[in-house]
């Protein structure tokens, strides 16, 4: 994707993902511990008025992490989430 980036901008791009080697519970963990206001960052695949829609596989697997990280879940979803 950089290099991609970078011939079409015509300047060099790096990109850096530090959190990709960890799973996503792991992530969460780092949040907490970074105080990181967990309930303003979005997963949804269909977000609406800034809600998350609580049944797209992105949702499904935010619910999850927060489970999996022994975290409680701060997220607004649109629909009941489907589990």
């Amino acid at each position: 994707m950089a290099r991609a980036l970078s011939l079409g901008l015509g300047a060099p791009i790096a990109i850096d993902a530090p959190f990709a080697a960890l799973h996503k519970s792991d992530v969460i963990r780092r949040g907490v511990e970074l105080g990181v206001p967990l309930e303003l960052t979005l997963s949804c695949m269909q977000p609406k008025d800034g809600l998350h829609c609580g049944q797209c596989s992105k949702c499904r697997e935010r619910r999850d992490a927060f489970r999996e990280a022994g975290v409680a879940d701060p997220t607004l979803y649109r629909h009941t989430p489907i589990r």
